[in-house]
This record gives C-alpha cells, structure tokens and sequence, in this order.
C-alpha cells in the first residue's frame, strides 16, 4: 500500500516537472519573440531618426553653400583689398 502510494507520488512528480518544463520552454519562447519584436522597431526607429538627421544636415549644407560666395568671386574681392584703396 505505502509502496504504491510513493509510486504514485514519483509519476504526478514526474508529470509536474515535465509540464514545469513545457510552461519555461514557451515562457522563454515568448520572451524571445517579444525582445526580437523590440529590437526589430528600436532599429526602426533609429533608422527613421538617421533619415530625418541627414535630411536636416543636407538641407543646412544646401543652404550654407548658397550663401557662400563662389571662390573666383571671393578671390577677386580678396585681391581688391590686398591691393589697397584705388584713390
């Protein structure tokens, strides 16, 4: 009687770990799926942000260029000045 019942005790053990295992195995799945999910639209994201960064870069860079005076035009000026007052 007492043996039967210990046997009985180890096979519920037994089954209890297996469907313990079971629950880690698809916890750990999910957490896995979820973390790849994140990182997938964190890198997104980030790409979005990179995007956006060089569309304002350029955009400062176009407007910078058009201001500055072209080189023969500033060469010529700066040689105007080197050769001193016309009067």
């Amino acid at each position: 009687m007492e043996s039967e019942r210990k046997r009985v005790a180890n096979e519920q053990r037994s089954n209890g770990a297996a469907d313990a295992e079971k629950i880690r195995a698809d916890a750990e799945k999910q957490r896995d799926v979820l973390l790849a999910e994140a990182y997938r639209e964190a890198q997104r994201i980030k790409g979005e942000g990179d995007a956006r960064a060089s569309a304002i870069y350029a955009q400062a860079s176009a407007r910078i260029r058009s201001s500055m005076p072209s080189t023969r035009a500033w060469k010529r000026t700066a040689r105007a000045f080197a050769a001193g007052p016309i009067c």
